[in-house]
């Protein structure tokens, strides 16, 4: 049966219809799951974790592939409809078969536990994001647990765009130095609005994201969220107390007092914030 009918169909024994308030826009083209599927198996996880499982267009796939999986849905409905084939496994004795495990989480995958859900140290989020919480999963991503140490993720055209800006663009800003810090990330494929139901009215882009060493932690976000507040401002104007010694490290690095946030490269900002979270704790 073709992706889109299998959708339709279980819509329809559901009796539920997708809700635009949760971004919910299913994948019904078989040549991008395919695709995202093929670079999880690449991968090869120990365990795989999914953000909104929907109606199972990728989570079908994953189940296959003998390793534990641990899903995370929001919407109560599609939550239930999952809990359900988890019970109907292990009532089986077929859990160990089917993923390796299968756990279900009715959650906000910003608010949830991810020290709690995460138990393997070679983990893979995998997601069709809905598209209001694409960047926000990035950040809270970057800071951690380490242990998801990989990530292929749906994102709007335009975040996509700006996660994988280079300097002195308009696109460039907080989300692509925080991204590009701690990982290092690269294009899969490019889904047209047909490729969902119902169809956005935007491209969307997958994202594969590899972790890179540590780097990124609550001091690191403060710091870049405030490089950028005053964006079209010299990058000096956002800081207090700090501006001179801050200056000094720049012009060590080549820019001078009028440097802009957006004229920084990520390798710069990595050098900058490393020498001033040092001199922070020898204060």
């Amino acid at each position: 049966m073709e992706q889109r009918q299998q959708i339709m169909r279980r819509l329809q024994e559901m009796e539920v219809a997708p809700k635009r308030s949760l971004g919910q826009n299913f994948l019904v083209s078989e040549h991008v799951i395919e695709n995202i599927i093929s670079q999880v198996r690449s991968f090869k996880p120990k365990a795989i974790v999914e953000i909104g499982p929907g109606l199972g267009s990728l989570t079908e796939k994953l189940l296959a592939m003998a390793v534990p999986i641990h899903l995370i849905e929001l919407d109560r409905e599609y939550a239930r409809y999952w809990k359900q084939r988890e019970t109907a496994a292990q009532g089986a004795n077929i859990g160990s078969s089917v993923a390796g495990g299968v756990q279900v989480s009715e959650a906000d995958a910003l608010h949830i536990d991810w020290n709690e859900i995460v138990k393997n140290p070679a983990t893979l989020l995998v997601s069709n994001l809905p598209y209001q919480i694409g960047a926000r999963v990035v950040i809270d991503r970057s800071l951690g647990p380490d242990s998801v140490t990989k990530m292929i993720l749906m994102f709007q055209k335009e975040v996509a765009q700006r996660l994988m800006a280079t300097p002195s663009t308009k696109d460039y800003g907080f989300l692509t130095v925080v991204a590009q810090a701690q990982w290092k990330i690269r294009l899969l494929l490019e889904a047209k609005p047909n490729d969902f139901y119902p169809a956005p009215k935007v491209t969307s882009r997958v994202l594969i994201f590899e972790r890179l060493k540590p780097m990124v932690d609550e001091f690191f976000v403060e710091f870049v969220k405030k490089a950028f507040a005053q964006r079209r401002k010299f990058m000096l104007k956002s800081f207090g107390p700090e501006k001179e010694q801050l200056l000094a490290l720049l012009q060590t690095l080549g820019y001078d007092e009028k440097v802009r946030a957006e004229e920084i490269s990520v390798e710069h900002f990595c050098e900058l914030i490393a020498k001033m979270r040092t001199n922070k704790k020898q204060d």
